[in-house]
């Protein structure tokens, strides 16, 4: 008999307190925020729970964030973990304690499955028309059983649900996530250290399953239909890591590694952000080769992020006693502190040099990238030995002075180097421009 391990958080926050490309949202609530999706539509939905009563709330914005309301759950659906909800934000499905659903944004709940036993649902993911969900049958903080529920037609009028088990002996694994690929295959996230860590995988239905061995507890997993790229996050409190797979997950490997933390949630676009314990925000690209190590501003646990598909420098993350967190600019912390011209590109000093743990870098743009072939505004961090360890700006910027801040509390002491890169010099008549400075982090 295996015990579930809940992680929550605690954070005083502040409205408007940001860091690095990310701000706290005040929410007015100290409930448990455990779920975030953003909807073009510009609807956006946020799952938590009163972390005395369990009772469950659905947050909803419909002026992308600007504004939230709070809709109470029905009492069958407790412990709220996660959700999912059609583009226009009218057909919506919450997982927690039973599946509940509504067709007018919340308004109205429909029962879709309910247990009768007492079970909690981790994971709700939609796949080639069908719906996965999975979580673990208890008894008081005991796993005592896994529960799966498949849904074949969740656009019918009225979806129907099998639930079905895991083999003897997977019976008491913790399946925290699910990644619903199509109608045939899924992918469930398994925490249950020592037994068991790492990734099960079904292409028939949930007939069968593989087991894939990680070396972390693995709490989101994350994998594209289309190319087989994908994702799988997790940690054990002292070790947080990536694993990346490209082949639809029949081999995966560890792409980054850190002593800190445990990863819990994921989101996969043309972006990858990872977000965790302590408060780690990891952002990687498309193909998970490159990572930038963001910071939060807090130091407690996150639970869930989320980023708009056509621009994935918008992004939430949200974790316990309230707290929300955002970016609009992918997390860099680039600001803009002139909008007159400069006269020529140029990179400044670093302030203040030497450091501990931030620093603010200034450059100077004085012609829009659009109009020199959409060469994008480069600015890298790297280590002494020329290795590179941050992205901090990589995008179009119109002319003008900015500043980014990059905040090196998870690297060690010593010299690093930061530069500019724009276009090249065999580019647009040979007027590209490169610029490299020294500074020196001290703790």
């Amino acid at each position: 008999m295996k015990t579930i391990t809940i992680f929550f958080i605690v954070l005083l926050a502040t409205l408007n307190l940001s860091f690095a490309g990310w701000s706290v949202v005040n929410m007015g609530t100290n409930y448990n925020f455990t779920d975030i999706q953003l909807k073009e539509g510009p609807n956006f939905f946020a799952t938590a729970y009163n972390p005395t009563t369990y009772a469950g709330v659905l947050f909803k914005s419909i002026n992308n964030g600007a504004n939230w309301t709070q809709i109470q759950l029905p009492s069958i659906c407790q412990y709220p973990t996660s959700c999912d909800f059609s583009s226009d934000g009218l057909n919506g499905i919450v997982a927690g304690t039973s599946l509940i659903g509504t067709s007018n944004g919340g308004a109205n709940w429909m029962t879709m499955y309910a247990a009768s036993d007492t079970i909690i649902l981790f994971g709700l993911d939609e796949g080639g028309g069908s719906m996965w969900a999975v979580g673990n049958k208890v008894n008081g903080n005991n796993i005592i059983g896994t529960v799966i529920l498949r849904c074949s037609n969740i656009m019918a009028q009225i979806p129907a649900f099998t639930r079905m088990s895991l083999p003897q002996s997977m019976s008491t694994y913790q399946l925290t996530s699910v990644c619903a690929v199509d109608s045939m295959t899924c992918y469930i996230g398994v925490s249950d250290y020592p037994t068991f860590t790492g990734v099960l995988k079904t292409t028939n239905k949930g007939a069968t399953w593989t087991q894939i061995g990680m070396n972390r507890e693995i709490w989101a997993v994350c994998v594209s239909r289309d190319n087989g790229l994908g994702f799988a996050v997790g940690g054990n409190n002292s070790n947080c890591e990536v694993y990346k797979t490209s082949d639809y997950g029949l081999s995966w490997l560890p792409v980054f590694s850190q002593s800190s933390g445990t990863l819990k949630g994921l989101f996969r676009g043309a972006m990858v952000y990872a977000v965790g314990n302590g408060g780690i925000i990891l952002k990687g690209n498309y193909f998970g080769d490159m990572w930038d190590w963001q910071y939060s501003g807090v130091t407690t646990d996150l639970n869930a992020v989320d980023a708009l598909d056509q621009n994935t420098d918008v992004a939430y993350a949200v974790g316990d006693n309230g707290v929300m967190l955002k970016t609009s600019d992918g997390g860099i912390g680039v600001n803009v502190i002139s909008t007159e011209i400069p006269s020529s590109y140029s990179l400044h000093q670093n302030y203040p040099n030497p450091f501990n743990p931030s620093t603010f870098i200034k450059f100077d743009v004085p012609i829009d990238s659009r109009l020199r072939g959409n060469d994008n505004v480069v600015l890298k961090i790297y280590d002494a030995l020329g290795r590179e360890v941050a992205v901090l700006v990589n995008e179009d910027l119109k002319p003008g002075t900015y500043e980014a801040d990059w905040n090196a509390t998870q690297y060690p002491s010593g010299v690093y180097f930061y530069r500019l890169v724009v276009g090249d010099n065999t580019n647009n008549g040979g007027n590209g421009f490169t610029e490299t400075k020294r500074m020196v982090l001290v703790k």
